[in-house]
């Protein structure tokens, strides 16, 4: 055997728990350290080639775990791009909703309107239909119907003010 360790302690396999990419890291560190321990001896020239073998495996997995690493960072400046596109997607829904909701305020604003200009002509209507009916007629002309005819009066009085002050938004 070209390359002979002197102790039976200095054979060791690579533990299970190494990886696959991490095992020629673990043999160049086994080796160096065998070698520093002086446990090969330089026989017949072969233990160069075995050195340099394991040279070349150490560096092959520095340049693998560059490798990965490179390849790390390439995913995590991925992956901090698309929170940021997910940051201006919520960013935008959060504007999106506030228009609707301003929509809402304002569709609610145009039916109170409504509502108002509808009760002011059902109120308009109504009390000049009571004044017509009573007025021209000599029979309905009692107490009672003044009472009706003046509430009637009072009513579209307050209507109108009711109706001029919200069309000038004051309360």
């Amino acid at each position: 055997m070209a390359l002979a360790p002197d102790h039976a302690a200095a054979q060791s396999t690579a533990p299970a728990d190494v990886l696959p990419d991490e095992t020629a890291e673990w043999l160049m560190r086994q080796f160096v350290a065998e070698f520093r321990a002086g446990l090969y001896t330089y026989r017949d020239g072969k233990s160069a080639a075995l050195i340099v073998v394991y040279v070349v495996l150490f560096i092959a997995s520095v340049v693998g775990n560059v490798a990965v690493l490179t390849l790390s960072v390439a995913v995590l400046t991925f992956n901090v791009a698309v929170l940021t596109l997910n940051v201006a997607v919520l960013t935008l829904s959060v504007a999106v909703l506030t228009v609707n909701v301003a929509v809402v305020t304002l569709n609610m604003a145009v039916l109170a309107f409504n509502v108002a200009v509808l009760t002011f002509n059902v109120a308009v209507l109504l009390n000049v239909a009571v004044l017509t009916l009573v007025l021209p007629f000599r029979r309905m002309r009692s107490v009672t119907h003044y009472f009706i005819i003046n509430l009637a009066v009072a009513d579209l009085l307050r209507t109108s003010h009711r109706r001029l002050l919200t069309s000038l938004h004051v309360r």
